[in-house]
């Protein structure tokens, strides 16, 4: 069959300007309103369940192969807008644009761009008519076209009104009527009801065009609570609240216009003593020190109430005035509103009962001292208890408390090498302090040569006399190191004194040792 080269010519020319309408962004817009509507007429059909049979012209629901046919069709719809909210995705052929680079790099085309999961536009558009076709349009659908007519319409007249120089009122009254029809109802406006029914302060609404009340909810209010209703009048300014408070601050009660010229003349002087009234207030606050301690701290706090400011503060009453004047007569003039000729209080703030020293953070290095130092401390006396245990166990049987003698090499460990609570002692460590024994002293031990022990007593973890004289004495001395590195870190003050029992070298060590040789 011979080949038409100019109709291949042709169709070519066509192909390439509908690839470039594709990659244009009005035409990938203009899909992608296309079928985020689609997709949002299939959830519809999906959620209402059912559709109309065009048989019959009844809802009928949908079956179990349309619901599965209209999930896989909204799948295929979210996959290729997917595809058209990506810019480097052919719309057309739903395939990933070539790269610049690699159209360059790759002269002799060994590869393809890879090929995009999901429909291509050929195969969505058929899908897109056959549920048109299957489904028919929505309701929404339907009533979308008629707007967007309608809203068309409306934009091209308020143009040409605005041209040829329609009022702005005949413009909306035609807009109205385009929207409504003719001898339509304007659209309801709400007004807001704030008043009592029997006392009681209601809030409703008022339909402006048909003069209907409801409450929030929309309920018709009844024709009796109407009759009864009274309208909230304007709130009292400021001058109406001054001239309540002063009526309320005579006993009995007195009506303003019911007053005496001398009580009249009274109230611009009850406002100025309102103006700067003072009020003391004493709290206690924890205050952290810098050793960590918590000391409690009286704070004597001096405001001044002034009337009206801050936007609706309340008048204060005079009953309260008058208690304050009468306890600065009591105090000799301080401590209250003071002397009127040198102004109605003075402002003031400060402690009466502090700590040694107020406010300020703890430091970490005495803090971490005095832990290190407790420590050593709590570790020491064990160690001086252990060794009271071996003596008094070995006193009453002849054995040695084993568990005492392991406690001791613990502590000993964690002496020497500042382990914490808690660490975890290695077996490198216990031999390492075993090997801190002569060899000739731990054998010696451990056959019971020299001394009253027998073998039995020293299996396990053996200690010789010398070293455990000699990791006492140790934990002593560590003591004093870690007492020292706290006084140095203090500021002000000094730590706790070394307890009485840690008496280091020269102490009860001795007579433990003579104990262990024999009880002498």
């Amino acid at each position: 069959m011979p080949v038409d080269w100019a109709q291949q010519f042709q169709q070519q020319i066509q192909d390439a300007d509908v690839r470039k309408q594709a990659f244009s962004d009005n035409y990938r817009a203009k899909r992608i309103g296309e079928y985020d509507q689609l997709g949002k007429e299939i959830q519809d059909v999906l959620s209402a369940g059912q559709v109309v049979d065009k048989a019959t012209g009844q809802m009928r629901p949908l079956s179990p192969e349309e619901k599965t046919q209209l999930k896989t069709t909204q799948e295929h719809v979210n996959q290729y807008l997917q595809k058209l909210y990506n810019p480097k995705i052919d719309p057309f052929g739903g395939e990933l644009q070539e790269d610049p680079l690699h159209r360059l790099t790759d002269k002799l085309h060994l590869t393809k761009p890879p090929q995009q999961k999901g429909q291509k536009a050929g195969e969505i558009e058929s899908e897109r008519r056959g549920f048109q076709t299957d489904f028919g349009a929505t309701p929404a659908t339907a009533g979308a076209e008629g707007r967007q007519e309608k809203e068309r319409n409306i934009e091209q007249f308020r143009a040409l009104g605005k041209k040829y120089g329609l009022p702005e009122p005949a413009i909306e009254q035609i807009t109205e009527r385009i929207l409504g029809g003719a001898g339509t109802l304007p659209r309801n406006k709400w007004s807001t009801l704030q008043g009592s029914v029997d006392g009681k302060p209601v809030t409703w609404m008022k339909n402006d065009a048909t003069g209907e009340v409801t409450d929030l909810a929309g309920n018709e209010i009844p024709s009796d609570q109407l009759t009864k209703f009274q309208m909230a009048g304007k709130p009292a300014t400021r001058e109406q609240d001054l001239k309540k408070a002063y009526e309320n601050s005579f006993d009995p009660p007195v009506p303003y216009d019911q007053m005496s010229p001398q009580q009249i003349a009274g109230f611009p002087l009850w406002q100025e003593k309102l103006k700067d009234r003072t009020s003391e207030n004493d709290t206690v606050r924890m205050v952290t020190q810098r050793d960590g301690t918590v000391v409690p701290v009286v704070v004597r706090q001096t405001s001044t109430i002034t009337h009206g400011r801050g936007g609706g503060a309340g008048a204060p009453k005079p009953a309260a005035l008058d208690r304050a004047e009468k306890k600065a007569k009591a105090g000799g003039g301080k401590g209250g509103l003071g002397d009127p000729s040198k102004g109605w209080g003075t402002k003031r703030a400060g402690v009466i009962g502090v700590g040694p020293s107020v406010g300020e953070k703890p430091n970490k290095d005495l803090l971490e001292s005095r832990a290190n130092y407790q420590l050593g401390i709590d570790r020491a006396k064990t160690m001086h208890r252990d060794l009271e245990a071996i003596k008094k166990k070995f006193k009453e049987t002849g054995e040695v408390d084993q568990q005492a003698m392991l406690s001791i090499l613990f502590n000993h460990i964690g002496m020497t090498s500042g382990a914490q609570k808690g660490t975890r002692i290695t077996q490198t460590m216990i031999d390492e302090a075993q090997e801190s024994a002569p060899w000739v002293s731990r054998l010696l031990a451990r056959i019971g040569v020299g001394n009253a022990l027998d073998d039995m007593a020293l299996r396990g973890i053996v200690l010789t006399q010398d070293q455990m004289q000699d990791m006492v004495d140790l934990a002593d001395r560590k003591v004093r190191i870690l007492r020292e590195h706290a006084v140095d870190a203090e500021k002000s003050g000094t730590p706790g004194p070394i307890p009485p029992e840690l008496g280091g070298q020269g102490s009860d060590v001795d007579d433990i040792i003579k104990a262990l040789k024999g009880g002498k």
